[in-house]
C-alpha cells in the first residue's frame, strides 16, 4: 500500500520519521549501496553528508533513493526518489544534493 507524498511536502514526513535515513545508490557492480545519512530537507531538495563510495556511485549514476524506516512495527516507511549531485568536502567526504522527483509512504499490503 502506498500513499503519494508531493515532493514539495517532504518536510512533514521527514520530521515525523526522524533525523536518520538511508541513501541508496547504484554501485559499480550494480548492487545497491546503502549509506546511513542525516538528511536536511528544504522543500523538494535534500542534502546529506556521504562517503567516497556513495559519491563515486552518484557520479556514475545520479538516480538515488532515500529510505526512512517505519516508526512502529507494521507502519509505513517513507521513500523518496530523485537525482543527486555531489560536492567534495575538505575532509575527504562529500555532500549529496538530491532533487526529489517522487515520494511515498509505503507498507506491505495485508495478507
Amino acid at each position: 500500500m502506498s500513499v503519494r507524498v508531493e515532493p514539495k511536502d517532504l518536510a512533514e514526513p521527514a520530521a515525523t520519521y526522524g533525523p536518520a535515513a538511508f541513501l541508496l545508490t547504484d554501485g559499480a557492480d550494480h548492487r545497491p549501496h546503502i549509506t546511513a545519512v542525516a538528511p536536511a530537507v528544504d522543500g523538494s531538495f535534500i542534502r546529506c553528508s556521504i562517503g567516497g563510495s556513495a559519491a563515486r556511485n552518484i557520479a556514475a549514476n545520479p538516480l538515488v533513493s532515500l529510505l526512512w524506516a517505519p516508526v512502529e512495527a507494521g507502519g509505513y516507511s517513507f521513500i523518496a526518489d530523485g537525482s543527486a549531485t555531489t560536492e567534495s568536502r575538505t575532509d575527504g567526504g562529500a555532500v549529496a544534493s538530491v532533487v526529489i522527483e517522487s515520494a511515498v509512504l509505503h507498507r506491505p499490503a495485508p495478507v
